[in-house]
Parts: structure tokens; sequence; C-alpha cells
């Protein structure tokens, strides 16, 4: 392009001069003529020859002007060809040096081009996809309601969604899809371009998340999640009804909503001493709920920890256990005034006891007759041994040793009582 141009500057003075001079020797050799001769034909001469020469100068200028407006054409057409081979060339790089599997199909859906990175993902090579239907990828997974608005919707503009493929193998992957009509000047669809990505992972993750978020929800346990600065981020429909309070209600504010100011002193030092060493919290805590009254709940607090093993938010799993506290107290009450009730009993029941063996003594010691005093001795020692073994079951509580022990001793006394000889007569 330079050369053409310094060629035509050159090339454009010289010609100008050469005319130039043609034309002064001319009109040098035509005054001499007429000054010399004098003659007519030599004015005639003079004058044919100024007159070729300019005519010569003005077709020259004509033909130059002509000449150039076809070199620039010719240049710019260069040039333009040129430029439009470097853009596909360094739109061909482009398209085989990106991650995205790209894909261009006729407006038959049929291949005519694949990059690299989608013959990488789907494990076809180019020439195996030419000319074949995009069916050839598609999994059974997707349903048809998706296939059948994909070219519709891209033909209005673009349609992005994800879908199932399938790789040359039979596998089967999630893809995220972006598809778009190529249109001629006359807008007429010449073609459709496909971008995926595999998203089979992410799909995983976000599937695994979605399970973690139903359990949290329907979970019957209160759940709230906390960030690093206590400030509440998550309450699942469980802590709603147990606390009275919305989510929009709590979301951005600290759990110190729910103290009742009930708690022991030290417990709440003992707390953040635990979960800030990375360590579960569990314990009985006396909360308030929106309404005012004041409810038990056992709460299990755990610090969530990032990769690098930094606590970034609290978790608190609650369970309200204000009735099995009301039903522990109310049982224990009752066990009280049992015991009570029993103790009672034992005493009379010793008490009386006592006193029989008492008067059978008495009685037996007022008798002359040792014969005739000898049952009432002996009735007297089973009932004192009844009383030993009353007196040691009562001690013996809950134990099934202890009472076992008091039993066997029990049932030793009263054979005792009843094989010991009280006179010498008897034992002959």
């Amino acid at each position: 392009m330079a050369n053409d141009q310094s060629t035509k500057s050159v090339f454009t003075p010289v010609v100008v001069i050469f005319f130039l001079l043609v034309a002064s020797l001319a009109l040098v050799q035509g005054a001499l003529d007429v000054f010399l001769a004098g003659s007519a034909r030599a004015v005639r001469q003079w004058a044919t020859i100024i007159a070729g020469a300019l005519v010569g100068t003005s077709a020259y200028f004509v033909m130059y002007k002509k000449f150039q407006r076809v070199s620039d054409e010719l240049s710019t057409r260069v040039s333009q060809g040129k430029s439009s081979e470097e853009r596909l060339g360094i739109l061909a790089h482009a398209l085989e040096s990106i991650s995205e599997a790209v894909n261009i199909t006729d407006a038959h859906e049929r291949f005519i081009y694949a990059n690299r990175a989608f013959e990488k993902l789907y494990g076809y090579t180019s020439d195996e996809l030419l000319g074949k239907s995009i069916d050839i990828v598609r999994s059974a997974r997707t349903t048809e309601e998706v296939t059948r608005v994909i070219t519709p919707s891209a033909l209005k503009g673009e349609w992005h969604g994800k879908l199932w493929n399938r790789r040359k193998d039979g596998t089967e992957f999630f893809i995220s899809l972006s598809s778009t009509a190529v249109r001629d000047e006359k807008g007429h669809v010449i073609a459709m371009v496909g971008t995926a990505s595999d998203i089979t992972d992410d799909n995983r993750e976000e599937l695994r998340l979605r399970r973690l978020e139903l359990a949290l929800e329907r979970s019957g346990e209160a759940i709230l999640m906390t960030d690093v600065d206590g400030r509440i981020e998550y309450v699942n429909p469980a802590f709603e009804q147990l606390y009275g309070y919305s989510a929009a209600e709590v979301l951005g504010k600290n759990p110190r909503i729910l103290k009742s100011g009930r708690m022991p002193e030290g417990f709440y030092t003992k707390f953040w001493i635990t979960v800030l060493d990375k360590e579960t919290f569990t314990g009985e805590w006396l909360n308030r709920t929106k309404q005012g009254s004041i409810i038990t709940v056992e709460a299990t607090i755990n610090p969530i920890l990032n990769a690098s093993d930094m606590i970034i938010g609290y978790l608190g799993i609650q369970r309200d256990i204000s009735e099995r506290k009301r039903t522990a107290q109310q049982l224990q009450a009752s066990l009280i005034e049992k015991n009570t009730l029993l103790r009672e009993i034992y005493h009379r029941i010793k008490n009386n006891l006592n006193i029989v063996a008492s008067v059978l003594g008495l009685q037996a010691s007022a008798m002359a007759d040792k014969e005739r005093a000898r049952p009432l001795e002996e009735t007297r020692e089973r009932i004192l041994a009844m009383a030993q073994m009353h007196d040691a079951l009562f001690n013996a509580g809950s134990s099934h040793a202890h009472t076992d022990e008091a039993i066997s001793s029990s049932i030793k006394s009263l054979r005792t009582s009843r094989s010991t000889p009280t006179s010498p007569s008897r034992a002959g």
C-alpha cells in the first residue's frame, strides 16, 4: 500500500514536468519562427503546437484522476479483504481457545462446527459430528417440554436454561446452555450457536443444599443460624411456632431478644468460652417467647467453620422441654408426697409392732405358769422379727441388692425365732 502511494506521488510530477517542458519548447520554437520568418504558416504551426500541448495536458489530468480513483478503490478492497481475513482468523482462534463448549448448527439443527472444548466435553470429534442432528447429544432425561421450547425461544432472541446431555460413551451430565440464532443481511436464520458448560457438580451441590434446606424446614426442632457477630440469618418454621416470631421479625436481630433474665450467673460466660473454642455447647435455657411466657429449651449450639477453620457463624438447635420439665416436677412432688406417706406408715407399723411385742412380753412375764407363758414369748419373738424385716425393707429403698439382703436376713430371723427352744423340758 505504501509502495503504491509512493509510486503515484513520484509519477505525477514527472509527467506534469514533461508536458510543461514540451509546451515551453513549442512556445520558444514558435516565437523564433514568427520572429524570423514572420509568415502566416509559422504562426499556424505555433498555434497548433500550443493547442496540442494544452489538449495533451488536459487529457493527462483526466486520465490521472480516473487512475487515482480506480487505484484507491482497489487499495481499499485489498485492505478490507485482509482485515476480514484477520478478523475471521482471530474469531476462529478465540472459539478454539475458550473453555466453554461451542457448537454451530444449520437451520435444521445439524452440526456444522464444534470447538475443541465441545469435543473434549462430549467425546466426539468434529468429523463425527458434522452433518449429524443435535439430538445425538441430547439425553432422554431432559423432558420434551424443555427441548421443545429451545429453538423457538432462540429464534426470538436467546434461550438460556439447564438440561441433561449425553456423551459419546453414553454417560449423562447436566449443562447450562445458551442458544442464539444467526441471521443474514435479510434477517433469514442461517445458523444456531450454542454455548454449554458442565454444571453437574454444581447441580449435585444444589440438590444437596436443597435437601438440607428441606430437612431444616420440616424439622420439628427450632433451628436458627447467626453470622459471626450474632445477627440472625435464618430461622425455620418450628422456631416461628415455638417463639411466636415470624422470620421477618427476627432476621438481623440478636438472639438476646429471647433472654428471660432467669439464667444463673456465669452461664453465658461458660457458653461463650465453649463456642469460641470451636466446641459444641449443650444446655438448658430459660427463654422468653414473643407473648412473654417463659419456656425451657434444651439447646445445642455449634460454631460454623469455613475451609480455613475460621468461625463464620453459629447454628442453634432447640427443643422445647417445658412440658417434660413440668411432668418431672410433678412426678418429683408426687414422689415426695408418697415418700412422706410411706414414712408415716412405716413409723406407725413399727410402733404398733413394738407395742404388741411389749404387751406380749409384759403378759408373759406376769404369768406364773411358764408353760402357759411360752406361746406368748414365741409370738413376741415373731413380731419382733417382723418389725426387723419391716425396718430392713424400708431402709433398703429402691436397691434390689439391699432389698434381697433384707428379705434373706428377715427370713433367717423368723426361722431362728421359731426353732429356738424356750425351756429345757420343751427341748427334751
